[in-house]
């Protein structure tokens, strides 16, 4: 394999120039950048992770990561994590999981000092929308501490890097694939508890989309409630109840099976479609009684914030995005995996 040396000597550079551009450094010339990545392509380079990774093992770093208690998607997130953790244990490094409850601002500012004082390097957070949680950032920023937002972010922060989806994006995928099943019907959303701009961004995504190319298509509701079983379960039946002439039903960030139950007991022809919930519901995606599950990866949620901060503590990689875009996943009963 070429040593940086050789390959400065290829791209007529200094060795310093090429380790920044293979580390994502800045102070290197855009055209010179893109010569340099092209060379190192055309070669197949890829640096020495095996003598990083053992001087990673004598760092002993420390990680955090703030996971919402009790929120579904959260433990579809939590698989990656653990899959993660197992991953980096191997060159030595501790991550801590602190669980808060959902929109708890005051619980979040507490775990992220928790993780700091426990001597995390690093920590990655589900942010609320709060000036404070903003300021903590920063704050942890200036210590040398840095946080990489997952799952929601937060604008004009001194974050490493944002993981998650496009959710006005989202919405239009979901607001497709709703007129692809019925162009002509009548549609129902009920969305988990809001408490993050994610959801009103991909709620309105959907109905743009729908009001744009299926005109056809009926909003007949659009309701929230707490995602445990009965709250699910009386707010679907209602709804049913009320509007007998609904066929599609998009549940959006909402795990509970009350609300299934409620549709079967309902006994009406409703074609359910769920957003960003796998794992409780795979057996109803084969059998048919959930048309579509669509969603924003959880596991690449749960595992890409700890792989940035690894590559940028240990490997002295810095992110080469802003923003890491989870793909958008559409399920059906023949495409679902059980190793998700």
């Amino acid at each position: 394999m070429l040593t940086i040396k050789e390959i400065a000597q290829i791209a007529g550079v200094s060795r310093g120039t090429v380790d920044r551009v293979i580390n994502n450094r800045e102070g290197v010339n855009p055209q010179t950048a893109e010569r340099i990545r092209q060379i190192l392509d055309s070669l197949n380079y890829s640096p020495n992770v095996a003598g990083q990774s053992l001087a990673a093992r004598k760092k002993s770093l420390k990680f955090g990561v703030i996971l919402f208690n009790g929120v579904g998607f959260f433990r579809s997130i939590e698989n990656g994590i653990q899959r993660k953790c197992q991953e980096l244990a191997n060159y030595g490094v501790t991550v801590f999981l602190r669980y808060i409850d959902y929109n708890d601002v005051n619980g979040l500012l507490q775990a992220m000092e928790e993780l700091k004082d426990a001597g995390a390097c690093g920590i990655a957070i589900p942010p609320l929308a709060d000036t404070r949680i903003k300021d903590q950032i920063d704050q942890f920023y200036e210590s040398g501490i840095q946080t990489v937002t997952y799952y929601c972010d937060i604008a004009q922060t001194k974050r490493l890097a944002y993981v998650g989806s496009d959710n006005c994006e989202c919405g239009r995928v979901i607001g497709n694939v709703i007129g692809l099943i019925a162009p002509c019907g009548v549609l129902g959303i009920v969305s988990g508890r809001w408490t993050q701009s994610i959801h009103p961004e991909r709620i309105e995504g959907c109905m743009g989309k729908i009001k744009q190319d299926y005109p056809d298509i009926h909003i007949a509701a659009d309701l929230v409630c707490d995602e445990d079983d009965i709250s699910a379960y009386n707010t679907v039946t209602k709804l049913l109840a009320k509007h007998s002439d609904i066929n599609l039903l998009l549940f959006n960030d909402l795990g509970s099976k009350g609300a299934l139950r409620a549709v079967q007991e309902a006994a009406l022809p409703v074609r359910v479609i769920l957003h960003d919930r796998i794992s409780p519901f795979r057996d109803e995606l084969k059998k048919g009684e959930v048309s579509v599950i669509i969603t924003q990866q959880p596991w690449v949620l749960g595992e890409k914030p700890l792989d940035i901060l690894f590559q940028y503590f240990a490997l002295g990689v810095s992110p080469s995005k802003d923003s890491y875009l989870t793909d958008i996943d559409i399920k059906v009963g023949e495409n679902i995996r059980y190793n998700l």
